[in-house]
């Protein structure tokens, strides 16, 4: 018997919507939009919208966490209206250097660490049932607690260290905040920290927000995740340190909430019997 999925996909502009009883749309950041994308919107109820320009896309798995009904869900998945997971070379693929620099941002070194796993899919050549299918009988098939997408290497970019910060002073804050908020990760913390160091050279980590986990694991995870931001929230506010991560723009609590995937997933493995597999594409719809 297949597992039970739900994909929400988070949308803040006018594009192509899908729906049905795997894909849940939901438009983000709607509290600050003048934009109606008549979907569900992360501002009802209980939720963090208005933080949408601080947490971006996280204001949706909040609005999920704190909202939806997941009773007869087995597993929960995040999705971006134009990034998501594939576990299969049956789609046609294009590499090009130049679409990857103009999309994300980033440089040549970067291209050759991502491009194994990652590929540019034209929109025409979507079928999202079918991926909403082809995951929920992997997940059948495989039954893993979390998966997330290959890691990599975060060395290119300077700021992309473990803790996604090139600010001395805030990587003190993220660790104290973990230490004060989840006290049962922070030895483990530490660990894959120090361990990061040891190797610097080959380490490879998951640091892209994008995850499928089992709703107990997902539970966790959200309750891990948000006692830690908010907190850091605080805590930069206290010490006056927005905007001092250039390469941040707005998102700072995004991007710093990238690494605690590493913190959880080492904690949850070597205590908790958790099953992590680590395979995943990750494909990028072209404009």
């Amino acid at each position: 018997m297949g597992k039970i999925i739900k994909i929400f996909v988070a949308h803040h502009m006018p594009w192509d919507v899908y729906e049905d009883d795997i894909f849940v749309p939901i438009q983000v950041g709607k509290n600050n939009s003048k934009v109606d994308l008549w979907i569900l919107w992360d501002n009802t109820w209980d939720n963090i919208s208005y933080l949408n320009d601080k947490y971006s896309e996280l204001t949706q798995q909040y609005w999920v966490w704190k909202n939806y009904d997941l009773t007869n869900v087995d597993y929960v998945w995040f999705f971006h209206y134009r990034r998501f997971f594939d576990y299969s070379t049956g789609f046609s693929s294009v590499f090009n250097l130049f679409n990857l620099i103009k999309n994300f941002w980033i440089n040549r070194q970067c291209y050759n660490l991502y491009r194994e796993h990652v590929n540019f899919l034209s929109r025409k050549n979507v079928d999202f049932r079918r991926i909403g299918l082809k995951i929920s009988n992997y997940i059948s098939r495989t039954n893993f607690d979390i998966y997330l997408p290959k890691s990599h290497h975060a060395l290119i970019w300077k700021h992309l260290c473990t803790l996604h910060t090139s600010n001395k002073r805030i990587r003190e804050l993220i660790v104290e905040s973990i230490k004060e908020m989840t006290p049962l990760y922070y030895t483990s913390t530490i660990d894959t920290i120090k361990n990061y160091g040891k190797q610097f050279s080959v380490k490879k980590y998951n640091h892209r927000n994008m995850f499928i986990m089992n709703k107990f694991y997902f539970l966790k995870y959200m309750d891990f995740q948000f006692k830690i931001l908010f907190k850091l929230y605080d805590l930069l506010e206290e010490n006056n340190l927005w905007f001092s991560d250039s390469h941040c723009g707005n998102r700072t609590m995004w991007y710093y909430s990238e690494s605690f995937i590493n913190f959880f997933t080492a904690f949850e493995c070597k205590y908790c019997g958790c099953r992590v597999s680590r395979d995943a594409n990750i494909l990028f719809l072209e404009d």
